[in-house]
């Protein structure tokens, strides 16, 4: 009986262990400078990714995140990112890819007011776009093509009840010809008459 419970608990221990154990935080930092607090996540990353010239690189080393582009010179972030200010109230929230911004980042000002939300794809500003006024009424909303590019129908908010949207193609505004309007109601033009 004694070796059946021994062996009942060998297992049992075995399979326990065997089993993913939770991250206590082996791979967060956590960061107080000014009443400011960031918490980030550095997961292990499976090889080291290439720097592209062109993008920023978000990075952890020397109890500070920096950033840098094209290059980076410590634990990169990846993961969660979550900023709060000195009355602990979120201000910012993200996730990053290899130190590359990635998915939806929205952030707050003082007063709990959501200030902009953007969407990134691998460290280019890429998709849609919300930008608040201070008193949390919608500014401009759209999508970005890549980095600054707008792309498609961009709405601006001019007070409670005027919107102007304007169609852009490669970041530039396309025309709206009005007169073609015009012409195709035109109640005066003459018919042709058939011969």
């Amino acid at each position: 009986m004694r070796t059946y419970f021994t062996a009942i608990l060998l297992v049992v221990t075995y399979f326990a262990y065997g089993q993913k154990m939770p991250d206590y935080g082996l791979h967060k930092i956590r960061l107080v400078d000014s009443g400011v607090t960031i918490v980030a996540e550095i997961q292990p990353l499976t090889s080291a990714p290439s720097p592209k010239i062109n993008l920023w690189y978000y990075w952890y080393s020397s109890e500070k995140i920096h950033t840098l582009m094209g290059g980076y010179s410590g634990k990169l972030l990846n993961g969660d990112y979550l900023k709060y200010n000195i009355n602990h109230n979120l201000i910012e929230s993200g996730h990053f890819n290899a130190g590359l911004k990635n998915g939806i980042f929205k952030e707050w000002n003082d007063k709990g007011l959501l200030i902009q939300l953007t969407t990134w794809k691998k460290g280019i500003l890429s998709g849609a776009f919300l930008y608040f006024n201070s008193n949390g009424t919608p500014k401009q909303a759209g999508r970005f093509k890549g980095d600054t590019t707008l792309e498609g129908v961009i709405t601006y908010y001019h007070g409670k009840d005027s919107i102007k949207k304007v169609k852009y193609k490669n970041g530039k505004p396309i025309p709206t010809d009005t007169s073609s309007f015009f012409r195709r109601i035109n109640v005066f033009k003459k018919k042709k008459k058939n011969d």
